[in-house]
């Protein structure tokens, strides 16, 4: 289990640092099971989630590390951040149209530590063997 500084993330999300992705998003709620408007945040591997766009205090945060992203089979506007742990929980997330959800799937496929390393990892692989040849 992962346990995050609330001061630390707060300070995180304030800094002036990178804004990866924003935009309005549908949450199906875990306890209420009706579809929530939700203002949500991408910045580094952390997906904040807030009532609007003018709250300055996120009401959630998916730490997206041990996760998958999925498209639904059956609505193209819909997807699920699943994790790989058993007692987990599973986000269902819905945008406004097809290219929007597939524009946020991409982003947090390419937001975790994971990605980014394999990536880096590619470009050293690639310049070692520019060099070597």
């Amino acid at each position: 289990m992962m346990k995050l500084n609330g001061k630390s993330v707060l300070h995180f999300l304030n800094n002036d640092s990178h804004i990866d992705k924003r935009g309005y998003l549908l949450k199906k709620g875990e306890v209420n099971k009706g579809w929530q408007r939700r203002w949500f945040l991408l910045k580094g591997n952390m997906l904040f989630y807030f009532h609007n766009c003018h709250d300055s205090e996120p009401i959630g945060l998916v730490v997206l590390e041990g996760c998958s992203i999925n498209l639904c089979a059956t609505d193209t506007t819909t997807f699920s951040i699943t994790f790989k742990f058993e007692a987990s929980r599973t986000y269902h997330l819905c945008a406004e149209n097809e290219e929007t959800c597939l524009s946020w799937v991409n982003s947090l496929q390419r937001s975790s530590y994971g990605y980014l390393k394999a990536q880096v990892d590619r470009m050293q692989d690639q310049v070692f063997l520019l060099c070597t040849a």
